[in-house]
Parts: C-alpha cells; structure tokens; sequence
C-alpha cells in the first residue's frame, strides 16, 4: 500500500541558514584510483583497480578534509574524466524547522549529483537486488532519496556521506562533480492514513 506523506518542513542543506540549522558542517575529498591486489575466479593473483579514501563509514575520520561553504557545492570539483569524490555532512536533528516541531517525523535526504551518487547513512550502503536509486546510483542526474529516521529524535545525529561519480564512465566527459541540491524533507502520515493504520 502506497502510504500518504505530508511535508512538515524542509531544510535546505546548500544554504548558510540550513546547514547551521542542523549543526552541519559539509567537508569534501577528492578520491583516487590506486592498483591492488586481489584473486581472481581460479584463484590467481592479479592487479585491479580501487580507490581511496573509503569514507562511507560513520566514524571515518574526515577532520582534515577541506571545509566547504554550503553555497559552494554548486562549483565543480574533482580531477574531470573519469573521477570520483566524496562529500560528507553531519547534521543533528533539531527540534522544530520554521517554528514546527519535526520530533516523529521522517527524515528523507535528497540530492542530485551531477553526474551520479552513492549515498552512505550512518556507515551503511544499503542495497537490494534490482534496486534503482535510494542508497545507490539512481541514473544521470537523477535524484537520490533516502530514508535517514522513520522517527525524528531532537538532537539525534546522522552521518550522511555522498559518494559521487563523474559520468557516463564508458564515455568519460570533460566535466566535473558537483551537486545540485542536498535537502532534508520532514515528512509524517497523512491523518487518513495513520488512521487507517491504527
């Protein structure tokens, strides 16, 4: 059954005021492809492709990473071709938005990342057989959403980690990463259906 959500309140996570609003402070590494090791399926040893850092975990430590002004993720960064970064944000649950309290709501974060994302929450990467978008790549700048708490806490942190990707790989651009929006959405049941629920 397909489930009613009304929009509470929305914070807009490329804004000065929205990310203080969270207490978040957005900070930013480009990611290099370096050759390792690794078996292949008879068992050889051979050389292949990874890259680094691998920043998806909650506690990874990105203290020395560059520091970016929320309005500036709009600006193109990476090395171009066929490239990778990482964005990351630690917001804090507040306990209203725009004068509305958001304790029991659902959290979803949204954004668009030219060219493609990956969407780490709290260390996980989730991911189900044939899924499109969510966690994983959605399609070329096409919108990530994800689910960061079925139930607000005020003062509840979230670690959200934004893998992108420069695209289409098999046709590598001259462009570069960059994200497009980042947003928060404050959402609850429509009155029908959490009656309907009950």
């Amino acid at each position: 059954m397909l489930l009613a959500l009304l929009l509470i309140a929305r914070v807009d996570l490329m804004t000065h005021e929205g990310a203080a609003r969270v207490n978040g402070t957005w900070r930013y590494s480009d990611v290099r492809i370096i050759e390792v090791s690794t078996k292949d399926p008879s068992g050889r040893t051979v050389i292949t492709n990874d890259f680094e850092p691998h920043a998806g975990a909650a506690d990874f430590n990105d203290s020395a990473w560059e520091v970016i002004d929320p309005p500036s993720l709009v600006q193109e960064r990476s090395h171009g071709r066929v490239a990778f970064n990482w964005y990351r944000i630690r917001i804090t649950i507040p306990e209203t938005v725009d004068g509305l309290p958001v304790a029991g709501t659902s959290v979803f974060f949204e954004t668009v990342v030219d060219d493609y994302a990956e969407v780490w929450v709290n260390g996980a990467l989730p991911r189900d057989f044939g899924q499109n978008g969510g966690s994983v790549v959605a399609g070329f700048n096409a919108a990530n959403r994800v689910l960061l708490t079925p139930n607000a806490v005020p003062g509840q942190q979230i670690q959200i980690a934004i893998f992108g990707i420069n695209g289409p790989i098999s046709d590598a651009p001259g462009n570069f990463i960059f994200l497009r929006s980042a947003k928060l959405d404050f959402v609850q049941l429509s009155r029908q259906q959490a009656v309907r629920r009950r």
